[in-house]
């Protein structure tokens, strides 16, 4: 898996005397990091979204599906009940690699 993030800032420019208004002019300039490879254990490549999981919250056993999988963690659809039950703000919860099992 590779992964880029480009990096972008504002910077104050001065322009040369002849052009020079008594108005500094600001310009974007954007950076991008060169990609590279970050490992993945064989579990986090095996998992796909839509897939079914369980993992305990606040001493509740949840199951949901994976929506989005990223580096160190997915994020997860729970039912409402479920959601309203551990407390989350929402249906989507995020859930560490370390923390959820594959339910068959």
């Amino acid at each position: 898996m590779l992964l880029s993030l480009p990096f972008v800032f504002l910077q104050t420019v001065e322009l040369p005397r002849n052009q020079r208004s008594g108005v500094k002019r600001e310009a974007w300039i954007t950076m991008a990091f060169q990609p590279h490879e970050k490992e993945v254990s064989e579990f986090v490549a095996a998992r796909r979204i839509g897939e079914w999981i369980s993992f305990t919250r606040n001493d509740v056993e949840v199951h949901g599906t994976i929506f989005k999988i990223m580096d160190n963690s997915v994020i997860v659809e729970i039912s409402p009940e479920d959601a309203k039950e551990i407390g989350a703000a929402s249906n989507m919860t995020v859930v560490s690699h370390k923390k959820y099992k594959v339910v068959n």
